[in-house]
């Protein structure tokens, strides 16, 4: 069968207290502000790096859901065919690995897209995101 991405809650919401958002901004803000300033050098380093993995996996908790739905939606109208989001992606690499028009606009607007999606996950002081 084909497989569906789970509905997530949106973790900023709901009747849970504290939000899971902001249990993991708790953790975040003690890794930067109160662990890695009384560690050594390495240690807080790594105490950095922590908090900004947890920002990231954040990040995508929040909002990758709805990016993968918006490339499977974009995905389906490009290449004619509904599908789940690995097929549809799978799909693509295979019509690119055969030659299509790279200079296709609905093309390369899908992938520049696609690509300021993961950054604001990943990168999200990325300059290139701003214009």
């Amino acid at each position: 069968g084909e497989f569906s991405t789970p509905v997530l809650p949106d973790l900023r919401s709901g009747t849970q207290l504290p939000m899971p958002a902001e249990l993991l901004e708790g953790v975040i803000d003690f890794l930067k502000t109160e662990a890695a300033p009384k560690l050594d050098a390495h240690a807080a380093f790594l105490a950095k790096v922590a908090a900004n993995s947890l920002s990231i996996a954040q990040r995508e908790l929040l909002v990758g859901h709805e990016l993968a739905q918006q490339e499977q939606q974009r995905l389906e109208i490009l290449l004619g065919e509904k599908g789940s989001l690995d097929e549809l992606r799978r799909k693509l690499c295979e019509k690119l690995q055969s030659g299509a028009n790279i200079d296709d606009k609905a093309l390369q607007e899908h992938l520049r897209q696609t690509v300021a999606g993961q950054c604001s996950i990943d990168q999200p002081g990325y300059s290139a995101l701003q214009s």
